[in-house]
């Protein structure tokens, strides 16, 4: 199987410390659990999907491979795969963000042992990051790629404490720490769908369609400050 990963899969890969013990729940191909152990990062994977396709797959490229006795191909949804206290790492990538609260929500006896997540989400970022905070998790890490035209957010957790304001739960609080040198194409992107947004709001009628016609003018105008003042900081 190739060893080559998208730079989304790297950008995870690059969040799991050399040693660790990690779970990939969703693996799909089952690329990510593979590379972890042929480039001897992960001491052992467990490699987990819903699907029986993807996981079939997935033993049929382990089963005749050095990586076969430190990776275990397990089906079921979430966090139930797992028993307390048997990884270090939870890997949660390329699914939603409501799917993503729903799978940590289920599973409290998993994380009371306090693994580090390491979380893409698809969608819905902020909600995310607003569970987190409210969950007792803190952000300690975030990166940006952009693969194809677009951009995937991942944000690596531990317990602890933090509070978020509306800008950080939107851009997140790493990223604007770090002033990532991908966020002002990020927000760019962000800005243009808006003012899509806004366009079509624009068309329509009532009350409840200027309120969020505010709103998203609001986000806007919040955006607009960060990549100024983002600009700023790159010219300095």
């Amino acid at each position: 199987m190739s060893e080559v990963l998208s730079k989304r899969l790297k950008a995870i890969a690059s969040q799991v410390r050399p040693g660790e013990k990690v779970a990939d729940i969703g693996t799909g191909h089952g690329l990510l659990p593979v590379f972890l152990i042929k480039k001897n990062i992960a001491a052992y994977v467990v490699a987990s999907d819903l699907n029986p396709g993807p996981l079939k797959r997935v033993v049929e490229q382990v089963k005749n491979s050095i990586v076969a006795e430190r990776v275990s191909v397990r089906g079921g949804y979430g966090l139930e795969v797992l028993k307390p206290g048997e990884v270090e790492v939870i890997i949660l990538s390329g699914i939603g963000g409501e799917n993503i609260c729903e799978i940590l929500e289920a599973s409290p006896e998993i994380l009371a042992r306090n693994p580090r997540l390491v979380l893409q989400p698809m969608t819905s970022v902020n909600r995310v990051r607003l569970w987190l905070a409210d969950n007792g998790w803190l952000i300690n890490d975030e990166d940006l790629v952009e693969e194809e035209g677009k951009f995937y957010e991942i944000i690596a957790a531990e317990k602890g404490s933090m509070s978020l304001n509306i800008t950080e739960l939107e851009i997140g609080p790493v990223l604007l720490m770090k002033k990532h040198p991908m966020l002002v194409p990020f927000l760019k992107k962000k800005i243009k769908h808006m003012r899509k947004v806004l366009t079509m709001l624009g068309k329509a009628k009532g009350e409840e369609a200027e309120q969020k016609k505010k709103e998203v003018e609001n986000s806007l105008q919040k955006l607009e400050k960060v990549i100024s003042w983002l600009s700023d900081a790159q010219k300095l």
